[in-house]
């Protein structure tokens, strides 16, 4: 399925866009994958590297978008394993660890260098990802996200390491092949971030020693804004600041990202400092 008709389907189905959880886990997925790009492009290049993320392990094919400068390219996925790793956050008060899910290092190559300006999960096929329910959906599309993975915004005061080194091997992906203009650019802004409209403050807890004191949670806003699911993504030291972070999250209120001019779900972090800045 090229970009065009993928995007046009996704417009004219908008029961695909319902997310897909697994609340044992408090966690809401809106595709089997997401796109992490790997490092920061200051110039155009032909060569990248990407990773697919999710919140749960499985094993993900399907095809990546990528639009840039010079076009819109689809690169086709095989099945690629998506696999936990042990992470370790380090603060001050604190050291906590978490596991994030994602694959082995992915290559793109163009033939001319290029300034990718957005890269997303175009349609995905998930096996084997358990209280999710992917697999019995099949394939399916996905919206663009204008964040990219959680990983690249934790707060810059925690450092993250994995758990054991690693040494991935780099899978090479198949040429991009240059796609047509989708359609859904016919408006003044075709693509918006979330906003947040109300920050609901979250209620401390008494006799919590407030120093670096940080928590931040994954939030699930789906297409109409409404958070429909939040869970800890970098944890305080003192579960209830936890609880009532997650609590403030899904009390604000939100407006959803915009995608090729129409709404669209995603997932965010939510970030409560108790200096009073909430992000």
């Amino acid at each position: 399925m090229n970009v065009r008709s993928f995007l046009y389907a996704i417009a004219c189905a908008s029961a695909l866009a319902l997310a897909c959880g697994a609340h044992a886990q408090a966690l809401v997925e809106f595709c089997p994958a997401t796109v992490a790009l790997h490092g920061e492009q200051t110039v155009p290049s032909q060569d990248f590297v990407v990773s697919l993320d999710a919140l749960g392990a499985r094993t993900v094919s399907g095809s990546i978008a990528v639009q840039t400068e010079t076009g819109w390219f689809l690169v086709s996925v095989p099945e690629v394993p998506i696999t936990g790793h042990q992470v370790i956050l380090t603060s001050s008060l604190e050291t906590a660890t978490r596991v994030d899910f994602y694959s082995q290092p992915l290559a793109i190559h163009f033939a001319a260098p290029v300034t990718i300006q957005r890269i997303w999960m175009a349609e995905a096929k998930a096996t084997g990802d358990g209280a999710f329910g992917w697999e019995a959906r099949g394939r399916v599309p996905c919206d663009p996200d204008e964040v990219a993975s959680p990983g690249d915004h934790r707060p810059a005061r925690y450092h993250s390491r994995l758990a054991k080194p690693e040494s991935p091997v780099t899978l090479a992906l198949a040429a991009p092949v240059p796609e047509e203009t989708p359609l859904g650019l016919d408006c003044p802004h075709p693509f918006v971030g979330a906003k947040i409209r109300r920050v609901q403050e979250p209620v401390m807890p008494y006799g919590v020693a407030y120093q670096d004191n940080v928590a931040t949670v994954e939030l699930a806003i789906d297409a109409r804004g409404h958070a429909v699911d939040a869970w800890p993504y970098v944890p305080s030291p003192y579960r209830t600041v936890n609880d009532a972070t997650v609590a403030a999250a899904l009390e604000s209120t939100y407006e959803p990202a915009i995608a090729f001019c129409r709404p669209v779900p995603g997932l965010y972090l939510f970030t409560f400092d108790i200096s009073g800045e909430n992000q």
